[in-house]
Formats: C-alpha cells, sequence, structure tokens
C-alpha cells in the first residue's frame, strides 16, 4: 500500500494517495515492521508536502526521522533529511534546509546517488542568493524602496546561513 500511496502521489491523486499511505501505516504492527511505517509516515511527509499542508508534512517527517534514526537506516536519514530540506528550502526557511542538507550529505558520503541529490540542493540554496543579488540590483535600478529593504532582510538571511555553516559570504 506504500508503494501504491507513492504511485499515487507521482500522478497527483493526492487524496488516494494521502488514503493509501495513511491505511498502510495503520495496519502494519508496531513491532517488527517499524522501517516500513517508517516509509509511510515519510510518504504521508511527501503528500502533504504536496499538497501545501507544510505543518502536516514536517510532523510526518520528523516521525520518520525518528523511527530511522532509531533503527540506524542510513539510507533512509538521507531521503528523510533531503525532503526536509527541500520543503523547507521552498519555504525559504534557509536555516533550516541546509541543517538538513548538511545532514543529508554527511550520512550520504559513501552513496554516490543520494549525495548527488542533496548537492543539488546546496546549489539551489547558493543559486537562491544569486537570484536575489539580481533582484536587488533591478530592484535599485528602479528605486523600489520596499523592495530593495525587503530583498536586503532575505540576503542577511541567506549570509546568516552561510556563516553559520562555515561558509562565509557578503553581499555589500
Amino acid at each position: 500500500m506504500i508503494n501504491l500511496a507513492i504511485l499515487l502521489r507521482t500522478d497527483e491523486q493526492l487524496d488516494a494517495a494521502e488514503e493509501a499511505a495513511s491505511n498502510a501505516i495503520d495496519i502494519l504492527p508496531e513491532k517488527g515492521r517499524e522501517l516500513q511505517v517508517c516509509e509511510g509516515h515519510r510518504a504521508l511527509g511527501s503528500i502533504y508536502h504536496q499538497k501545501d499542508k507544510t505543518e502536516k508534512a514536517i510532523h510526518h517527517f520528523e516521525i520518520a526521522l525518528a523511527i530511522a534514526s532509531s533503527l540506524g537506516c542510513r539510507p533512509e536519514l538521507i531521503r528523510i533529511h533531503i525532503s526536509l530540506a527541500d520543503l523547507f528550502f521552498e519555504e525559504c526557511r534557509l536555516d533550516d534546509a541546509h541543517a538538513h542538507v548538511e545532514q543529508a550529505k554527511s550520512r550520504a558520503v559513501n552513496d554516490p546517488y543520494l549525495l548527488a541529490h542533496a548537492s543539488q540542493l546546496q546549489d539551489m540554496l547558493e543559486e537562491a542568493k544569486s537570484e536575489t543579488l539580481r533582484a536587488l540590483d533591478t530592484f535599485e535600478k528602479f528605486g523600489a524602496a520596499i523592495d530593495v529593504e525587503n530583498t536586503r532582510e532575505f540576503l542577511d538571511e541567506i549570509d546568516r546561513t552561510a556563516r553559520g555553516n562555515g561558509l562565509g559570504s557578503s553581499h555589500t
């Protein structure tokens, strides 16, 4: 049923996907099938993310993260961290996104495929700064004071994220 939920989500049949994943979790026993329960919660997190239900998505990703951590299942941990990084990036919560990218990368050193996914997200974070700098330049040329101020605040957030993660950055 979890695989069905994933297929339904891919086909954008989100209500049916949510029902399949929820039913799968409900019928799985508490002991002996923890990995499947973890996968079910990760699937629900992805479904809720796609449905723009951020808090529900985070809730299910965190449950999956706790289960995967208790099992020591590194590939699942990496996938969950990548999913959370993607969600937080879309929500412009760059500190959180970067923290999950770093968690994924640190666990994926021996998995080139998952490491590539984590690195792709890191590249997106870096691209966000480049695009924001271009927007700032345009806003300044047009004298759009409020947009300039908001964009500078966003750049400050990007810089705090970079400094906090040892990347060093300046936009002035």
